[in-house]
């Protein structure tokens, strides 16, 4: 809340002796403050949507099509992501892929191609690129029990 607007509201509700107006003010100053927490509220319900949707093994949309869904822009999803997880929703989708990826090949029961189309990856050599990108080795060469990285990841 903002210091200033409570000030004021204080200040009102001395100057003001008729208990009507006084809660009247008060009414007023609240309403005004549950509706700024409902639109707050609506923005973050669109971006934990966004993520749940992401986490879903068949998510293969564009941060277009996503926003296209909620009747919004694919800037304006952008700017609500970045508010509310400090990540894009680019990154925050790569690194959902990684955190699957680094789980199957910490299992090392499947071969590249496979863990990459599993964690949802178009081709395995976009799976290596982000796999280095994170982890900075390459699939073959990773050793979870050598990592931090695994244990982040469940």
């Amino acid at each position: 809340m903002d210091n200033i607007e409570v000030r004021q509201l204080h200040e009102q509700l001395v100057n003001t002796s008729i208990l009507r107006q006084q809660l009247a003010l008060l009414e007023a100053f609240l309403v005004k403050r549950l509706a700024i927490f409902q639109k707050k509220h609506s923005k973050f319900q669109i971006v934990h949507n966004v993520i749940t949707e992401m986490r879903n093994e068949d998510f293969c949309d564009n941060i277009q099509d996503v926003a296209f869904r909620y009747g919004i822009s694919s800037r304006y999803l952008q700017k609500l992501f970045l508010e509310y997880t400090r990540l894009t929703p680019k990154l925050y989708h790569k690194i959902n892929r990684f955190q699957k990826s680094i789980i199957l090949t910490s299992n090392k029961e499947e071969s590249l191609t496979s863990i990459a189309y599993q964690s949802g990856y178009f081709d395995q050599s976009h799976f290596v690129r982000d796999f280095k990108f994170f982890t900075g080795v390459v699939p073959s060469a990773f050793d979870a029990a050598d990592s931090t990285v695994v244990l982040a990841g469940r």
